[in-house]
Parts: C-alpha cells; sequence; structure tokens
C-alpha cells in the first residue's frame, strides 16, 4: 500500500481548502491518521513540507486556490 501525505491548504480561495479536506475525509473509506495530514500555517509552507517529507510514496496537495 502507498504511503500518502496530505499537505492542506486552510486558507486557499476563502477556506475552501480545509472544507473540501473534511468533505474528503467523509468520502474515504479508510481513516487517515493525523500524522499523515499537515495543514499549512504560512505562503510557502507546503513546499518546506514537501520538500523535506521522507517516507512516502505520494504527496497530496489539498488547496482551493489552484493547487
Amino acid at each position: 500500500m502507498s504511503r500518502v501525505l496530505y499537505i492542506i491548504n486552510p486558507g486557499g480561495h476563502g477556506g475552501t481548502g480545509i472544507r473540501v479536506w473534511e468533505k474528503f475525509q467523509t468520502l474515504w473509506p479508510e481513516q487517515i491518521a493525523p500524522e499523515h495530514a499537515i495543514i499549512t500555517k504560512r505562503p510557502g509552507h507546503g513546499r518546506e513540507i514537501a520538500s523535506s517529507a521522507e517516507g512516502y510514496d505520494i504527496l497530496a496537495a489539498v488547496g482551493g486556490d489552484g493547487t
């Protein structure tokens, strides 16, 4: 099974990113462990998270601003 890291931009497009993330979690058949989902805190933070992520097969960007 692939290891996925979700990088969530909560403020993208007026908060769409966090709403999409919350909806996705209700639809996804498996529970996503909190350590596999990181909410960004500032511009550029998602890039920092992605560049330092180790041990993941997939990096999934959840936004609302075009990600």
